[in-house]
C-alpha cells in the first residue's frame, strides 16, 4: 500500500518564504513539492547507507557554491590557483571515499572492509600529495602566490631524505 499523505501547514518568515520561491530543485515547482524535496535531502543526508555516489552528490551540492564564488573571484581579477583548484576537487572526493565506504556497525567484514578503506584513503592523499608536489617543480606555481609551493619545500624535503635514509637502513638490514 503506498504511503499515506499528511497534510502540513506551517508558518514561515517572509524571507524564507522568498528564499523557498527563488529556490531552484529540479521537478519541484510549488512550495509542497519544494518542501517534500528538501525533506528528501535531509533524510538522504542523515542515512547512514550511503554509496561513495551518493555521498558525493550530497558534498558537490554542498560545495557548488563555494566553488562558483571562487571561480567567479578569479574571473574578476584574471587569477587562476591550480592548488585551490586541486583543493576544491580532492576534498569532497576524499570525504565521499571515507564516508561511503564506512562499514556497518554490525558487519562481519569490518576489519577487511578498513583495510580496503584506509588503502583507498592513502591512495587519494598520495595522489593529492603527488600533485602538490608536481606544482613545485619550478619556483613559480601555478597558484596566487607564485611561491606559495615552492617556499614550504626546504621541510618536505628534509623529512623526504630522512625516510629515504629510514628506507635504505631498513633494506640493508634485510639484503644482510
Amino acid at each position: 500500500m503506498p504511503n499515506k499523505t499528511v497534510p502540513l501547514s506551517v508558518r514561515i518568515s517572509e524571507a524564507d518564504a522568498d528564499f523557498l520561491n527563488g529556490l531552484a530543485i529540479p521537478g519541484a515547482t510549488t512550495h509542497s513539492e519544494k518542501l517534500r524535496a528538501l525533506i528528501a535531502e535531509a533524510r538522504r543526508r542523515r542515512s547512514g547507507n550511503r554509496s561513495y555516489a551518493d555521498v558525493l552528490a550530497v558534498l558537490q551540492d554542498i560545495e557548488a557554491p563555494a566553488e562558483r564564488r571562487l571561480r567567479d573571484a578569479e574571473g574578476r581579477v584574471k587569477q587562476h590557483s591550480e592548488l585551490l583548484a586541486q583543493a576544491a576537487s580532492w576534498l569532497p572526493d576524499t570525504m565521499a571515499y571515507l564516508m561511503g565506504n564506512l562499514p556497518n556497525a554490525d558487519d562481519e567484514e569490518a576489519a577487511d572492509k578498513l583495510q580496503t578503506l584506509e588503502e583507498g584513503l592513502a591512495d587519494r592523499v598520495f595522489v593529492f600529495v603527488e600533485r602538490v608536489l608536481r606544482m613545485a617543480v619550478t619556483r613559480h606555481n601555478p597558484c596566487y602566490d607564485s611561491s606559495a609551493i615552492s617556499r614550504r619545500m626546504e621541510p618536505v624535503v628534509e623529512l623526504c631524505d630522512i625516510i629515504r635514509a629510514q628506507l635504505e637502513t631498513e633494506k640493508g638490514r634485510t639484503d644482510g
